[in-house]
């Protein structure tokens, strides 16, 4: 089973818009957060000469995957 949130809250969604709306959500939410953890994260890299990853180890693979397929 599918559940959905938009700014009307979480349901089970019926419709194509309903998908529709969660998909815009997630894109005017999360894609903001992964360009903002990008740059914080390519400042604190050339900040410390490439010393500091805050991305490095097992922790975050798929993080690193999706800000590294991203477009700057």
């Amino acid at each position: 089973m599918l559940i959905a949130s938009s700014n009307k809250g979480y349901k089970i969604p019926r419709e194509f818009k309903d998908m529709y709306d969660f998909a815009l959500k997630v894109d005017s939410q999360v894609v903001p957060q992964l360009r903002r953890l990008n740059k914080a994260r390519k400042n604190i890299l050339m900040a410390t000469s490439n010393q500091i990853d805050i991305l490095k180890g097992p922790n975050f693979p798929n993080l690193v995957a999706f800000i590294d397929s991203m477009e700057d």
